[in-house]
């Protein structure tokens, strides 16, 4: 072995090793992928669609679910509210109750007083008259006072047949229909809900 073969045959076995470690992977040419890559456009795009639907749907839950949430939250918010509203509602009807209760007491021991009052009567003698009044004091409005018998209404002669002018009927302007808006709506119904509160409270 002469001294260069000796010398570069570390060289040889470098270049040996590096071309095993570097060696490139063989390209093998595959037609049914080809084919499925060329022809399959529509395929994926069918896929896209697809997946953009999920998504959209499953934003769309979320989105209800939120809502859903919201209406529950205000509608334990409108309960407070009208079980507040009620009590108020109620207090304020124990306490008419309670005056109700003592003004009709009140008015109960004056009508007393009033029935152990005897009525007043007074003569009047004129020439060929004698008249004779009887004063009797009645405060309530829901007695109606009705005439003694023998007593007769004047009648009043009834008015003279005089044709009536027709009334013209007035046009009536037509009144521009509007849209509420939501908020308006909304107004409008708590203020129907409360009137029904007051109304079945009342009952």
């Amino acid at each position: 072995m002469d001294n260069t073969s000796l010398l570069t045959r570390g060289g040889e076995i470098y270049s040996r090793k590096k071309g095993k470690k570097q060696r490139l992977e063989e390209i093998v040419f595959d037609k049914e992928k080809r084919k499925e890559y060329l022809t399959g456009f529509h395929k994926r795009k069918v896929e896209r669609r697809k997946h953009a639907q999920v998504q959209l749907e499953q934003q769309k839950r979320e989105e209800r679910l939120a809502l859903r949430k919201s209406l529950r939250e205000q509608r334990k918010r409108e309960l407070a509210e009208r079980l507040a509203f009620s009590k108020e509602l109620n207090s304020s009807l124990e306490n008419d109750e309670e005056s109700s209760q003592q003004e009709d007491s009140s008015s109960k021991s004056d009508s007393e007083e009033e029935s152990s009052m005897e009525p007043k009567t007074t003569e009047y003698d004129e020439d060929d008259k004698h008249v004779t009044v009887e004063i009797v004091e009645d405060d309530d409005d829901e007695e109606i006072a009705y005439p003694k018998e023998g007593f007769v209404t004047p009648r009043i002669s009834p008015p003279p047949d005089v044709p009536l002018r027709p009334h013209k009927p007035k046009n009536a302007a037509k009144k521009k229909f509007r849209y509420e808006s939501k908020f308006e709506r909304t107004q409008d119904r708590r203020k129907e809900k409360i009137r029904r509160l007051k109304k079945k409270i009342r009952r």
